[in-house]
């Protein structure tokens, strides 16, 4: 499918080196290719030209015995293996979610080169245009802390509905885009490892008149529910066997719900965070329902927040993921998800972002 997108450009963090070419800000420029010019002419010996290239065939000619010794082993784990393996820990894999670990593409060169087309809503706190037309939110600074890192310094932004990035992505019209692992999508696309984590929220109209008091009775009779389309919320609903009232956006939702035209809105809980500093004066609650388990979260559509990608972008997964493995263990994703102040615009528990 085609859609139409808004688009901007930005150039990604620089790290402390400097980079092979600075950051750029502009309007989709075409990227143009590099034009290497060759030195004069070489006043190298034959002899020795000879010699290099003899060398040049030896080492060609070991790594292609090395390549066919390596070509019988598998790039990718079996996933009984990994699941037997892991389940003494508690853990369970989702089917289709073990990458592979060695690549032997060059998406990771080409996003060095090019850049990355980074697919995504506009929607604050996440990522989204601020008034001066500048870039912001907290997702945003994890993406440019991360390409800073892996050393990919232009960053193209596509805003776009939600629901058409995977087909944008799978067309080859982006290149990431920001999204829970379910397994539903892990049948199309790939995932990075995970940036961070959040839960849903549940909030009412005041006095609780669906007299929701637990995530399951959200599935009763009688009590109505509102989501926002190809959220994770949606998904959530149709796995307890519920149809909810979709909306387009969380704009759309909120008001919605303060008319009083459903019980609940089902939301992520930065989201509802966000409704709640942007409209301090509102008369919607958030219901202080028991949490549910990471494992039943997980299972019912909520997960890890990760990137996703293409299946055969693996070299780019690898940087993206190593990457993200180092700046989580060093309080980097942390430090950025605190400043922009999540755990407190609530006033309650939001999984991931408080605890």
């Amino acid at each position: 499918m085609t859609t139409p997108f808004a688009t901007g450009s930005e150039a990604a963090g620089a790290g402390t080196d400097p980079p092979s070419e600075p950051r750029t800000d502009s309007e989709r420029a075409p990227l143009q290719p590099r034009r290497w010019r060759r030195s004069g002419g070489s006043s190298r010996p034959r002899g020795k030209t000879t010699l290099l290239i003899a060398a040049a065939a030896v080492i060609a000619g070991a790594v292609g015995i090395a390549a066919a010794a390596t070509s019988s082993v598998p790039l990718t784990p079996k996933y009984s293996q990994v699941a037997a393996g892991l389940k003494q820990y508690g853990f369970t894999p989702a089917p289709n979610s073990i990458p592979e670990m060695a690549c032997t593409d060059s998406s990771y060169a080409n996003a060095v080169k090019n850049g990355v087309t980074y697919g995504t809503y506009n929607l604050p706190p996440y990522f989204y245009k601020s008034a001066n037309g500048q870039t912001a939110g907290y997702e945003y600074q994890l993406l440019r802390a991360t390409l800073d890192y892996a050393g990919i310094t232009k960053l193209n932004i596509v805003y776009a509905p939600y629901d058409s990035l995977i087909p944008a992505l799978t067309a080859g019209r982006i290149d990431m885009f920001p999204a829970h692992e379910t397994p539903e999508r892990l049948k199309v696309i790939g995932f990075t490892a995970p940036v961070y984590w959040y839960g849903p929220a549940i909030v009412s109209q005041p006095g609780n008149p669906g007299h929701v008091t637990t995530f399951a009775d959200l599935s009763k009779p009688g009590v109505t529910v509102g989501v926002v389309t190809g959220s994770a919320a949606q998904l959530y609903m149709q796995r307890i066997g519920k149809k909810p009232i979709t909306y387009t956006d969380q704009t759309t939702e909120f008001a919605s719900l303060a008319a009083g035209r459903e019980d609940v809105v089902l939301e992520d809980a930065p989201t509802v965070a966000e409704y709640f500093k942007t409209v301090p004066k509102s008369k919607l609650v958030i219901l202080h329902a028991p949490p549910l388990s990471v494992a039943t979260l997980t299972a019912l559509g909520y997960s890890d927040f990760e990137w996703g990608i293409r299946k055969s972008e693996c070299s780019l997964d690898l940087a993206l993921s190593r990457a993200l493995a180092v700046l989580r263990a060093d309080g980097v994703v942390k430090t950025i998800i605190d400043r922009a102040g999540m755990a407190g615009l609530a006033g309650t528990d939001i999984p991931g972002l408080t605890s």
